[in-house]
C-alpha cells in the first residue's frame, strides 16, 4: 500500500502481486481484502467524500440480505429465503412448505428479488463516505 501526491490530491493505492498465471489477478482479490484496504487506509480519510469504484466482483460481494434465492437451493432453502424475505403469499396454505413445487417457489421468488445492497456499501457508511458504481463500459 502506497499514498502518492497528485497536486492537492492524495492517492491510496493497494498493490497486488497475482500467484497464479492466469492473466487476470481479478480471480485472486477478494472483498476482504478490498475491505480491509478500504477500512484501514482509503475510507477514514476520506469521510463526507464519494468513492467511485468499478464492478469487479470484489467490489460488488452482497449483502446477506440482499442475496436473491438462485436454482442451486435445495427446496428447504428456497423456502427459508422465501420466509425471510417475506416472499410466501399470504393465500397459500400452511403446509405451502412441503405442498408447492420448487419451480413455482422459484417463481414467487424471483418477483421478490431485494434490491441489491453491497458490503463495500455497509462500510462506506460508517465513514460517511458515499459509494457510486462506475456504470458498465
Amino acid at each position: 500500500m502506497a499514498n502518492c501526491q497528485l497536486g492537492a490530491e492524495i492517492c491510496y493505492s493497494l498493490v497486488f502481486k497475482g500467484k497464479k498465471r492466469a492473466g487476470d489477478y481479478h480471480i485472486e482479490v477478494s472483498s476482504a481484502v478490498l475491505r480491509k484496504w478500504l477500512q484501514d487506509q482509503v475510507l477514514p480519510n476520506i469521510g463526507g467524500e464519494v468513492l467511485v469504484v468499478d464492478r469487479a466482483p470484489y467490489h460488488m460481494k452482497l449483502t446477506e440480505e440482499s442475496r436473491p434465492a438462485n436454482s442451486s437451493m435445495k427446496k428447504s432453502q428456497l423456502a427459508d429465503w422465501r420466509e425471510e424475505h417475506d416472499a410466501a403469499p399470504t393465500n397459500w396454505p400452511p403446509t405451502w412448505r412441503q405442498a408447492k413445487i420448487v419451480a413455482l417457489m422459484r417463481a414467487q421468488a424471483a418477483k421478490h428479488r431485494p434490491t441489491p445492497r453491497y458490503l463495500v456499501q455497509d462500510l462506506s457508511e460508517e465513514f460517511d463516505v458515499s459509494i457510486s458504481f462506475s456504470p458498465v463500459a
